[in-house]
């Protein structure tokens, strides 16, 4: 993330999430070859902000890209 990414609003600096984290494994097997096969069929945890929700964290905003995207579109809509 670059220093042009961010953008303050209230004084809170903006943290843009990554919309694929790689997260924990849903199920584990002890042998390689099954746990790869099972990764494949059940994924990853993943925590996923919904569209347009924005957390406030350790006075931070966290959002996603989208959420961003459209802040800055109303910031420019507004200043004209």
């Amino acid at each position: 993330m670059s220093k042009a990414d961010n953008l303050i609003v209230v004084a809170y600096p903006i943290v843009i999430i990554q919309e694929h984290e790689n997260g924990e494994q849903v199920r584990k097997h002890k042998k390689k070859r099954i746990n790869k096969k099972w990764l494949k069929r059940y994924g990853t945890y993943c925590e996923m902000l919904d569209p347009g929700e924005v957390v406030l964290v350790d006075g931070q905003l966290l959002m996603s890209r989208r959420t961003y995207n459209k802040l800055k579109q109303m910031e420019r809509k507004e200043n004209g």
